[in-house]
């Protein structure tokens, strides 16, 4: 096999393991017309994303850290989420554009059909909130 010197890896957010290997699974490619000068391989990875979110410090005594009110305090708190990883190859820089153009155009149908059928199922909220990529 021949090296392909121009690389690319994109870490995607996904609120959900489901949305995730969904996307994961509708996009995973057909095979590569060239493998010699185009490879594309992908992942999906659980990871925390860090939030700010304002709670209740009743069991905090540090001062510095409340607010006006003194009754809350900012601090980060986790939230799940998961990335598709997706690291592309190429003989050349032309290929690996031509490449990663093709996969976004998917990758927009599939944010689009998620949008379209978002609260189909439980996975269509987060948080009490609706999923909405933009």
């Amino acid at each position: 096999m021949m090296i392909l010197p121009s690389k690319l890896t994109l870490t995607i957010p996904f609120p959900s393991y489901r949305y995730a290997s969904l996307a994961y699974k509708a996009l995973s490619p057909d095979p590569v017309l060239k493998p010699d000068q185009f490879d594309l391989k992908m992942s999906v990875l659980p990871c925390l994303s860090i939030d700010s979110n304002t709670v209740d410090s009743s069991s905090s005594s540090s001062s510095s850290s409340r607010s006006s009110n003194g009754s809350e305090e900012q601090r980060t708190a986790a939230t799940a989420v998961t990335k598709l990883v997706v690291e592309f190859a190429a003989a050349t820089d032309r290929v690996l554009r031509v490449g990663v153009n093709g996969f976004f155009e998917s990758l927009i149908v599939v944010v689009e059909c998620f949008n379209a059928f978002e609260g189909d199922g439980d996975e269509g909220v987060v948080d009490g909130k609706p999923v909405v990529f933009e």
